[in-house]
């Protein structure tokens, strides 16, 4: 095993510097100049998509979980688009109280008219993703909702540290839970791709016309 172990060391060694051939089987080399942002986030991704809970025997239960809510998404983003047309200075409710003292009532209102539209779009190609078994559908849901976990977070930091609001257990269950439903729909991504990759789809389709 030692000798098996030493000739795979020598053999990456051998590609990674004179052929420049080494893949991902020979591991990332340690580095004190290797800033690369797109490996770093790589490895992240691939550690919360895979551990510890992204497991064949949690999987269904992840599945059809994610595939719920994006389906409830979809529905309520669409009940809230129709709900808004036609309707002028329709008051706004929040899961979460937030202030924007720089918009009147009524740019609010066209602004979350908008954003229903849009979330619609990207809940429905969620949905779509998951049924079909298509990863790359799943992408605009993944980045608009890390970009506005990230918005978020970053907001209730700085109202935080101002003093301008107070931590209690609503606030922190509004901003945790989106972070873990975003973990899942990236499990279910990741276990598409792989699957993709390895040609073995049928146990993921729900039905079979979804080819």
């Amino acid at each position: 095993m030692y000798k098996i172990s030493t000739f795979d060391n020598k053999l990456c060694h051998v590609l990674r510097h004179h052929l420049d051939l080494a893949g991902n089987d020979c591991g990332i080399p340690y580095s004190i100049w290797s800033f690369s942002p797109a490996t770093r986030w790589n490895v992240i991704y691939e550690f919360f998509t895979n551990k510890p809970m992204c497991q064949a025997a949690l999987f269904p239960l992840i599945y059809w979980m994610v595939l719920f809510i994006s389906i409830w998404g979809t529905i309520r983003s669409i009940i809230e688009f129709i709900g808004r047309l036609g309707v002028k200075d329709k008051g706004i409710v929040l899961w979460r109280q937030r202030s924007y003292n720089m918009l009147t009532l009524s740019m609010l209102c066209k602004c979350r008219l908008v954003g229903a539209f849009v979330m619609f779009h990207i809940w429905l190609l969620l949905s779509y993703g998951i049924m079909t078994v298509s990863p790359h559908y799943m992408i605009p849901w993944l980045t608009i909702n890390l970009v506005t976990m990230l918005f978020e977070m970053i907001t209730w930091l700085l109202n935080l540290s101002l003093g301008q609001t107070k931590m209690d257990l609503h606030t922190v269950c509004s901003i945790l839970l989106p972070f873990a439903f975003h973990w899942l729909v990236a499990c279910v991504r990741n276990v598409f791709r792989n699957a993709i990759d390895m040609k073995d789809l049928d146990k993921l389709r729900l039905w079979p016309i979804f080819k």
